[in-house]
């Protein structure tokens, strides 16, 4: 009895402690719109995870999407956010960053007979919130979205159902005991059978809703003292922090998040001659404050390039922004909220693509032969393996075709000079 009450009175003590800590990180960074809850924060000092259901994908055999809402504060490589299986030889796993190519978030897989990945061009943003998806279609090729951005691609010829029976299905945890905890949050994970992205979008700005294509859905708002997570969907099973019904140290713990004062919906952005406009609604409570308007190149790193004064009347209002000097390629845009009296929050991010502006592009993007390559005049263009090795350099004289049918199959990056934008596509 003396030792349970040791171990309530450091579980208790913990999760005040990392509540504390929650609300430090999360004042300047928060994920809009979603309303207020609870989610799971992964200390990996204490190796902090929760054990999902047995068997979680073992009936997808065709279309299939995994996301979920991320806060990573960062640290070594191969942190799992998910990582589903029986052991270090039969496996898929999400994991925030890497140690080789380009150091990309990746998706992998392995089987006994089987592996591959998808890897981004860098690792996951730290100390903000992320909407992390993949996508596996009917044919086996995998796509990952970060922040609603198509940032890989390629036909890995897998499908989650060729795991088998799954005893070790984890969040924050991997199949090799030597890789490193989770250091972050995790919120809203939802399972589908349908492939929910096919194109760049904007994340869902509310609690993740099922319908018939739900195969399972964690909304992570039970809050402390449970050690269980229901599936919202009534398909799995609830979700156990550690894997155990009573209080450990490898619990993570439940951490509380609050709604932005100001609450934005609608942010779009939209292409309109050479100028991107940028609109948005917001409710306010008439305090004033501004709008600042941050444009990035990348999604990851942004700077600010002009603001919008809050009214300070209490209701809601239209806001717009005009942005008169975007750049070739894709232009990424948030909002950070500055209201008077609250702490700073950002919105969604929404990107224009203005590559059309510099006359660079390629197609077909998914191919087995030939690849077009559009320049407005002589370049020199050079195309990289999934890996970021470089396996194609070529002078283009004007725009031309490309024989790839050389390459093997899997996803390639090509960089054109004097495009800023990188190109890509699918050798099949």
């Amino acid at each position: 009895m003396l030792k349970n009450l040791l171990l309530r009175r450091l579980t208790t003590a913990k999760t005040l402690l990392l509540t504390l800590l929650a609300g430090l990180l999360l004042t300047t960074n928060l994920k809009a719109q979603i309303p207020a809850s609870t989610a799971l924060s992964y200390n990996p000092v204490e190796s902090d995870f929760t054990t999902m259901p047995n068997n979680i994908v073992s009936g997808v055999t065709g279309n299939f999407t995994i996301e979920a809402w991320v806060y990573w504060r960062g640290g070594p490589a191969f942190q799992r956010v998910f990582d589903f299986g029986t052991g270090t030889g039969n496996w898929m796993a999400f994991a925030a960053s890497s140690n080789f190519g380009t150091n990309g978030a990746v998706f992998a897989f392995q089987t006994p007979t089987a592996s591959g990945n998808i890897q981004s061009p860098a690792p996951l943003p730290t100390n903000s919130w992320t909407h992390v998806a993949v996508t596996i279609d009917a044919a086996g090729v995998a796509t990952m979205y970060i922040n609603g951005v198509n940032v890989a691609s390629g036909n890995l010829g897998f499908h989650p159902a060729d795991l088998g029976a799954t005893n070790f299905d984890y969040l924050g945890r991997s199949q090799f005991p030597a890789d490193p905890y989770f250091n972050g949050i995790i919120d809203e994970l939802r399972l589908s059978s349908i492939v929910r992205y096919t194109t760049g979008f904007t994340p869902p700005t509310s609690e993740f809703t099922p319908d018939a294509n739900t195969l399972g859905l964690y909304h992570f708002n039970e809050g402390d003292p449970s050690q269980l997570s229901v599936d919202a969907s009534g398909h799995l099973a609830d979700a156990m922090l550690d894997g155990s019904t009573n209080p450990e140290t490898q619990d993570p713990t439940w951490i509380s998040f609050n709604t932005l004062p100001v609450t934005m919906t609608g942010f779009s952005a939209q292409r309109s001659g050479n100028a991107i406009s940028l609109a948005w609604k917001a409710s306010t409570k008439g305090e004033g404050g501004q709008f600042i308007v941050e444009r990035s190149r990348d999604g990851r790193t942004f700077q600010q390039i002009g603001f919008v004064n809050i009214t300070r009347i209490a209701g809601t209002s239209n806001y717009s922004f005009v942005d008169r000097l975007p750049a070739d390629g894709k232009n990424f845009y948030r909002v950070r909220i500055d209201e008077t009296n609250s702490a700073a929050k950002y919105s969604l991010v929404v990107w224009v693509d203005m590559k059309e502006r510099a006359g660079f592009g390629l197609y077909p993007n998914i191919t087995a032969d030939m690849i077009y390559v559009k320049v407005p005049d002589a370049s020199n263009l050079f195309i990289y393996n999934s890996m970021g090795a470089l396996v194609k350099k070529l002078t283009l004289s004007a725009s031309q075709y490309i024989d790839v049918q050389g390459l093997s199959k899997g996803m390639y990056l090509v960089r054109i000079e004097g495009s800023e934008q990188p190109l890509r596509f699918i050798k099949l």
